[in-house]
């Protein structure tokens, strides 16, 4: 996990996130395929280290953009989430007898994470003001405030004066956006 946290920080959120979670899609289709107990745990291994990957970025992200208040339960969110996915696992394991096509309906979920991880998750605005890519974060911002139905105000930029920046968490809980 600390692997794909330092990879955040340096490639980017979600170019990371879609690394992490495209690893476990590669591993979730190989499992079925092979009859060799050493690739099978290989690839639960790696599979493991990087949906935990996966499973930190995307918490960065939603909390990234949440208000403070709503952080907390975000949280728990994510959480309650992985803890139904384990319990339908374990139902999904008694539904399919033959070991092909189980492994086969678990590669399925992670798979239609990715894409829509790809088409839907927005590149965390924080992380581009700690590169200095400014413009992009307020784009970032702009596209979020688009998705909630609200609009940004016309003079809304990133600095108060020239001199010094504002706090991004104002930004972000800025109610005019959420």
């Amino acid at each position: 996990v600390w692997i794909f946290g330092r990879l955040s920080d340096t490639l980017g959120r979600y170019l990371t996130l879609l690394i992490s979670l495209g690893l476990c899609v590669v591993q979730a289709w190989i499992i079925p395929f092979f009859n060799n107990m050493n690739v099978y745990l290989a690839c639960r291994f790696f599979d493991g280290a990087s949906f935990g990957g996966y499973f930190l970025i995307a918490y960065v992200l939603n909390v990234e953009y949440a208000p403070p208040k709503y952080r907390s339960m975000l949280g728990t969110l994510n959480q309650f989430v992985a803890s139904v996915g384990s319990a339908l696992i374990a139902m999904w394991g008694f539904a399919f007898k033959d070991f092909r096509a189980f492994a086969i309906a678990l590669a399925i979920p992670p798979t239609i994470m990715w894409i829509l991880s790809f088409l839907f998750f927005p590149e965390s605005a924080r992380y581009y003001l700690s590169k200095g890519k400014d413009e992009k974060a307020l784009a970032c911002l702009k596209k979020v405030a688009d998705v909630n139905g609200k609009q940004m105000p016309p003079d809304c930029s990133l600095y108060e004066d020239e001199d010094v920046k504002i706090n991004l968490l104002k930004i972000v809980s800025n109610k005019r956006l959420l």
